[in-house]
């Protein structure tokens, strides 16, 4: 599972940075409250266990773009889709 993490890691930080822990506290708990929500389908889970949480790297393109070394423009050139976007951090969760 994977959740966007908003606000929680400084503007000026490089995007392939480990998680933070509030950023992995964040992504925990969205895990939690999904396992408890009525989207959820499968087998209740009291105290899910994780085995890992770890950073879901961004696309090369939205890297090079933050380093500053290439403009939106020459990466819509070279085929990134998502040039224009913000780096977004994500977590992938894994657990059973």
């Amino acid at each position: 599972m994977v959740q966007i993490l908003n606000d929680q890691h400084p503007s000026n930080a490089h995007p392939l940075d480990p998680l933070s822990p509030v950023e992995i506290r964040e992504a925990v708990g969205a895990v939690r409250a999904f396992l408890v929500s009525d989207h959820y389908a499968g087998k209740p889970v009291e105290r899910p266990l994780f085995n890992s949480v770890s950073l879901r790297e961004p696309s090369k393109y939205s890297v090079l773009r933050w380093s500053g070394l290439f403009s939106a423009k020459e990466l819509n050139i070279a085929g990134a889709s998502s040039a224009e976007e913000p780096v977004k951090r994500q977590a992938d969760v894994s657990g059973r």
